[in-house]
């Protein structure tokens, strides 16, 4: 009956063990900003805005690329930060723009 009782026990512990690293590991993600908004300002600039995460985050990092490939261009913004203007785009060019929140060693999805 002892050793059933250590292996029952040994079992717990895995399980505390596993369960403890998700609810971490969960805790620990940073959520992404949402409703991504985009107001052309003039032929070479956009402001784009969107709504802010909830949860702990440091800044955001703002990814601009020409959808033809090319130097990706990146811009980081405070965490209070909810609006950019982002100039010098190429008239009737292409972007594909990201914004990540980000955390010391953690970012959400774009």
């Amino acid at each position: 009956m002892l050793c059933r009782y250590e292996i029952q026990s040994c079992f717990l512990l895995a399980f505390l063990s596993v369960t403890a690293f998700f609810i971490s590991d969960a805790q620990s993600q940073v959520s992404p900003p949402t409703r991504l908004r985009y107001n052309v300002v003039s032929p070479d600039s956009v402001q784009i805005s969107w709504k802010a995460p909830k949860g702990q985050f440091s800044g955001y990092k703002l990814l601009v690329t020409p959808s033809s490939g090319g130097k990706t261009n990146q811009l980081i913004l405070q965490n209070t930060a909810t609006k950019a203007i982002i100039q010098g785009l190429i008239p009737d060019q292409n972007y594909a723009l990201q914004i990540i929140a980000f955390s010391e060693d953690k970012e959400s999805k774009p």
